[in-house]
Parts: structure tokens; sequence; C-alpha cells
């Protein structure tokens, strides 16, 4: 078993399910894409195929999507069963693991959110000191001033990086609520849902 835990393996399932309708999906695409050609090179009309193309481009994407979640969702997990010990792994469920996982992700979250506005503070403060610098305009300390430049870089590299965290984060967050939903809750989710 891939899982240290039994229920685990819905996630297994609920992976190879999904596969099997991104392969239906991509078979419908490539049939309609091959009959569009077809119908371009006479009068017929084609925008009914073009828009159940699209359509199913747009589901296609959904399915990616939601592959790329539960396999997130289970590299995580698999992460996490390497510090149980057999007894904790037999005690597990799916829907505590995914819980755990879910508050974890909220805290990190908190947690960037919180250097995110440290590191503002500190672009605010360079900026304010180099403005500082250029006051007197007849004795700029050029060596100061590049030294700034080089820190107000150097911090809008790192909150641009603490930002796309934040935005991977929340995609993670959000995917392992729709996985929760689907695959522990056993709710129906409209496949728009996954689509990003």
């Amino acid at each position: 078993s891939p899982f240290a835990f039994e229920s685990g393996n819905r996630l297994i399932d609920a992976y190879r399910h999904n596969q099997r309708e991104c392969d239906t999906i991509a078979q419908t695409i490539s049939k309609q894409e091959y009959a569009v050609q077809v119908l371009a090179q006479t009068e017929c009309n084609t925008g009914h195929l073009l828009h159940a193309l699209n359509e199913a481009k747009h589901q296609h994407a959904a399915y990616e999507y939601r592959a790329r979640v539960l396999l997130d969702v289970i590299a995580q997990i698999r992460a996490q069963q390497t510090s149980w010990t057999p007894a904790e792994a037999g005690s597990k469920t799916l829907d505590c693991v995914l819980q755990h996982l879910m508050a974890s992700c909220r805290t990190s979250r908190h947690s960037q959110q919180t250097q995110l506005q440290h590191i503002e503070q500190q672009k605010a403060e360079t900026q304010a000191q180099m403005t500082a610098q250029v006051q007197d305009p007849l004795n700029i300390d050029l060596e100061r001033l590049t030294a700034l430049r080089s820190t107000s870089n150097a911090l809008q590299q790192q909150y641009t990086a603490v930002q796309t965290t934040i935005r991977e984060s929340d995609a993670l967050f959000t995917g392992m609520t729709l996985v929760f939903n689907e695959v522990v809750a056993s709710e129906t989710i409209d496949i728009t849902q996954w689509m990003q």
C-alpha cells in the first residue's frame, strides 16, 4: 500500500479515476479538432462545434488541475507518514490527516503574511532613507545611495518570493478543501469548481 493508512488509498483511486476522465476528454478534443478541420474546408457552420471544443478544453484543464492537486496532497501525506509509528498510522483516517494538513497550511499562510508585512516595513524604511540621502542635492553620498538601492532590490525580491509562496499556499489550501469535500465528504463536486 502506498499509504500507511487504509483510507488514504481513496486518494489514489480518485487520482486514477481522474486520469481516466482526463484521457476520455483528451480523445474527445482530438476528434472535435479533426472535425473542425474537416468542416473548415467546406461551407459548413463550425460555431456549435467550436463552442463544444472550447468547453471540452476547459474541462480537460480542470481535470489536469485536479490531478496536480491530488498529487500534491498525496505527496504531502507521504512526507508526513514517514514520522508516524505503526500504531499512529493504524489510527489515522483520511479526514483527520487532511484536516491536519489544512490547519498547517493556514498556520503557514499566517506566518507568510506576517513576513510580508515585515518586508513591507523594511522597504518603506529603506525608501525613506534613500529619499533622505538626496534631500541635499549638493551633498549626495553615492556609495550610501547605491547600497540602499541594493537593499531595496533585495527586499523586493524577497517580497515577490513570499507573495509567490502565499499564492501557492492558497492554491494548495483551496485544492485540499475540494479534495476533502469530494473524496472524504463524498459531496458531488462539479468539475467547473476545479477550473482555474
